[in-house]
C-alpha cells in the first residue's frame, strides 16, 4: 500500500533530511526541520507505491515561490500525487466551464534562474499533478517521458497565480507512446 501523505512546509530547496522513505523523512526533517519538495520528491521515489505530496508553507505572504536548482527529481513511482490545493487558501476553481477561472493557486514553481529545463518530470504511470503554477523553464512545465494513465490538470502553466506570463518553451511535452 501506499506511504501516507508528507507535507512540503519551506520554500527552500534544501536536503538534509533522511529522504530513504516517507516515514523516515517525517521522523528526521533535517537540522532545519522543514521538509523541502525535492525532499519530499526524493522520500516519494523511494517508495514502493504512489505517495501524496501535500503542502503546508507559512510565511509566504500569499504566493509561495520555489526556485530549485537543479531541476527536481523526477516523478519515478507509479501513483505519486503532487496537490497544490492542500496549501491552506488555495481553492479548485468553481462554477463550470463557461464561469472563467475561479482557482486560486498559493503554489508557484519557478525556474527563472536560466539553469532549468523542466518543470516537473514524470517518469512513471498514474501521476497526478493539480493546484501549481509553473513557469519560466526552457524546455516544458511538465515532461512526460514514461508510463500511462498520468493527470495534470488544474494548473496554471506559465502563468503566475497572479495572471502574469512568464512563458515555459512548452506547456506539457509528452515523449511516452502510450501516455
Amino acid at each position: 500500500s501506499a506511504a501516507g501523505p508528507i507535507t512540503v512546509t519551506t520554500v527552500n530547496d534544501t536536503v538534509d533530511g533522511d529522504t530513504s522513505s516517507i516515514a523516515n523523512l517525517i521522523a528526521t526533517p533535517g537540522p532545519d526541520t522543514f521538509i523541502s519538495l525535492r525532499e519530499a520528491i526524493t522520500a516519494a521515489n523511494n517508495e514502493a507505491t504512489g505517495s501524496t505530496i501535500n503542502f503546508g508553507v507559512t510565511g509566504c505572504g500569499g504566493v509561495c515561490v520555489f526556485t530549485p536548482s537543479p531541476d527536481l527529481p523526477s516523478l519515478a513511482v507509479n501513483g505519486i500525487v503532487i496537490n497544490g490545493y492542500s496549501q491552506p487558501g488555495s481553492a479548485v476553481s468553481t462554477g463550470g466551464p463557461f464561469a472563467g477561472n475561479r482557482a486560486v493557486i498559493l503554489i508557484r514553481v519557478d525556474g527563472g534562474c536560466g539553469c532549468n529545463a523542466i518543470g516537473l518530470e514524470i517518469a512513471a504511470s498514474n501521476v497526478t499533478i493539480s493546484g501549481l503554477s509553473i513557469t519560466g523553464y526552457s524546455t516544458a512545465a511538465i515532461q512526460i517521458t514514461s508510463g500511462s494513465g498520468s493527470i495534470v490538470s488544474g494548473n496554471f502553466l506559465g502563468i503566475t497565480p497572479a495572471s502574469v506570463a512568464v512563458s515555459n518553451d512548452l506547456g506539457v511535452l509528452v515523449l511516452a507512446s502510450s501516455s
